[in-house]
């Protein structure tokens, strides 16, 4: 009843998916998820680099008591102008915007390197602080130059949980001291917005520090608010004089009482693929989570440009997270999209609240700390170029383009891919069934026996087995991506499948039956005492109606619910071709003598043949007729389902 070869066809069809996956960006690491991915319910995917472009660009900075200067130019690419108002600034003369330029650039671990040959600029290190040097490129100072005179004496790396970097520098000549209050040493930190100002006990005003009352804090905050929701990343900057490097780098003894040189905004696009590719899962019935470390008015604009957030679409931080239970979470998660200012034991928590739900969740993450959510994952997707060693083998998929639209592309496969486990699944339990109640009722009827066990090999073997490896190069389906996701739970047998192995069997085995009684019975033999002439024809007839029968059955159903008529022959060549050879196959097992011997067979005459290809082909329209009853129920329900919409 189960076919041999099942597991080993199986295993080639999530292979062959594996292998189209990778074509398209997407690097399976363990089999099993290539059809997992046909049930994923919910995509929550990072921001930078997946949903955007990641081509960070300083486009606003905003200095204590003075209107915004604007910064020219896109891209790494350190061309631009820096303007106030429509007023063209120079720089090396405006003392406050040098100072938060450099600030920004030495708070840096990346480089900015322009490649031989095409003499594109390129960043090496975080894209963001690659932005910052840009900015600073743009006024004329690169990082090595700037490093001559303010030098690196100590650093506080940045941490997910503070969302903040300190580097400590040893100004070296009258000018560079002079920009920071003339100490022996000074500390950059650069971070979040709301935690610089929070720090802050100081900022630089025009003439000279002064102290951040209340006042001015609320007026900081409005700020961050204001050029977060142009989407923008804020960045905030500021210093602290020191007398000496301290003995212990602590974020308590670094990070507090700076002073606040100003915020630094950054655009990162969308990816215009992204944006299609959440429509897309929308159609499918997947709903896409964005989650960063970004402020929340940020992370809300760019997932409305995207259509992942609705006008009225809730948002959560990660300090609201902090103080919600487990079963708080769970009561909004449906309904939240937008996760700000997270940490990697946020996603976890969020992960693990959709799963509560019966959600199917693919989670991206780059970072040594996102492990465990997507260990959690049903789906860990991690980043191919900017993600860890730690996070890649924490995951079961690897984009090597960091591109949300590929997970996107990976569901379509996973979906396809568990299509053709079904059709082949379909086609080999049909034909199983089939010589099962061809056997059995001829035991019950107390026939001869219409196959021999060699020819029954040589159907599991050739005619089961060519079609059903053939099986596993279909394309993608044309609905494919506009089903609901698959229940986890769900029958392989749901949707008519096993209804349609049982009838299918039956057809197929009454069909044979019918062949190898007619043979009989035209040969002159007895039916149940029939010479061995007779019986030869009568069982080369079964085989050949039985090898038939599956010819048109995989014939049938490899369009899916599709009608035959609508399905391009081109659609799958390498099945048409398994198709053809399985037929000449057979044929050659009937009219070769050499093969007489081996399967125990005989040439059939020309009227034997037309009647083995008519049985066989009665089972075309059959198949036929079920899949228009199928696909009139479906526009039915969808009918039902619009009109209760």
């Amino acid at each position: 009843a189960i076919p041999e070869g099942l597991p080993a066809v199986i295993t080639i069809a999530l292979a062959l998916g594996a292998r189209r996956m990778i074509r398209r960006h997407a690097l399976i690491r363990k089999l099993p998820a290539v059809e997992t991915l046909g049930s994923v319910s919910v995509i929550c995917s990072d921001k930078t680099g997946t949903l955007t472009r990641n081509e960070m660009t300083v486009t606003l900075i905003g200095l204590p008591g003075r209107d915004d200067v604007t910064v020219g130019g896109s891209g790494y690419t350190p061309v631009g102008n820096f303007y106030e108002g429509k007023r063209a600034i120079n720089v090396v003369d405006d003392t406050a915007l040098a100072r938060i330029l450099k600030a920004a650039a030495l708070c840096t671990d990346a480089y900015l390197e322009q490649a031989e040959g095409n003499g594109h600029w390129e960043v090496v290190g975080d894209t963001t602080e690659g932005a910052l040097l840009v900015a600073a490129r743009k006024a004329g100072w690169s990082r090595s130059v700037l490093e001559d005179t303010l030098p690196r004496r100590a650093e506080l790396p940045f941490s997910s949980e503070r969302k903040a970097m300190t580097t400590i520098h040893q100004p070296q000549g009258r000018f560079a001291a002079a920009l920071f209050e003339n100490a022996p040493y000074v500390s950059f930190t650069k971070g979040a917005p709301d935690q610089l100002v929070a720090w802050a006990s100081e900022e630089m005003m025009p003439d000279g520090p002064q102290p951040l009352t209340p006042e001015r804090r609320q007026a900081w905050s409005r700020k961050i608010e204001d050029m977060a929701s142009q989407g923008l990343r804020v960045i905030g900057i500021g210093y602290r004089p020191l007398q000496a490097i301290p003995a212990e780098l602590t974020p308590e003894v670094l990070e507090r009482d700076l002073t606040l040189l100003g915020l630094i905004g950054i655009v990162d696009p969308p990816r215009q693929e992204a944006k299609e590719a959440v429509r897309v899962a929308a159609d499918a019935g997947i709903r896409t989570v964005m989650i960063t470390g970004d402020h929340k008015l940020t992370a809300i604009a760019i997932a409305r440009q995207l259509g992942i957030a609705g006008p009225n679409d809730r948002a959560l931080t990660g300090a609201e997270l902090d103080r919600m239970s487990d079963e708080a979470l769970r009561e909004v998660v449906l309904e939240t999209s937008v996760y700000a200012r997270v940490s990697p034991e946020h996603k976890l928590r969020v992960v693990e609240a959709l799963q509560a739900h019966g959600q199917i969740v693919a989670m991206t993450g780059d970072g040594v700390n996102d492990a465990p959510a997507l260990k959690q994952a049903n789906i860990g997707v991690a980043m191919g170029i900017t993600g860890t060693d730690v996070s890649q083998g924490a995951a079961d998929m690897v984009l090597t383009d960091d591109n949300f639209a590929t997970i996107v592309a990976a569901v379509e496969e996973g979906r396809t891919i568990y299509d053709n486990i079904r059709k082949f699944i379909r086609y080999l339990l049909s034909t199983n069934a089939g010589e099962i109640v061809t056997m059995f009722a001829a035991l019950v009827f107390a026939l001869r026996v219409p196959l021999l066990a060699i020819q029954i090999l040589w159907i599991n073997l050739v005619t089961d087995g060519l079609p059903a490896i053939a099986l596993g190069f279909e394309p993608s389906e044309p609905d494919v991506m506009k089903r609901k996701p698959r229940p986890p739970r769900e029958s392989i047998f749901a949707h008519g499948l096993g209804l349609h192995v049982v009838w299918v069997g039956l057809w197929i085995g009454v069909a044979t039956l019918i062949g190898f009684v007619w043979a009989l019975d035209r040969n002159g033999g007895e039916l149940l005492h029939p010479t061995d002439e007779a019986l030869v024809v009568a069982r080369t007839m079964a085989f050949t109606v039985l090898a038939l029968l599956q010819v048109f059955h995989v014939s049938a159903i490899h369009g899916g619910e599709t009608s035959f008529l609508r399905t391009p022959l081109r659609r799958n060549k390498l099945l048409w071709g398994a198709v053809l050879l399985t037929a000449a196959l057979q044929m050659l097992v009937v009219y070769a003598p050499f093969a007489h011997e081996i399967f125990d067979t005989t040439s059939l005459d020309a009227t034997e043949l037309i009647v083995a290809w008519l049985l066989a082909g009665s089972l075309f329209p059959a198949v036929e007729f079920e899949k228009f009853l199928r696909r009139q129920r479906t526009r039915r329900k969808a009918a039902q389902s619009a009109a209760a919409a």
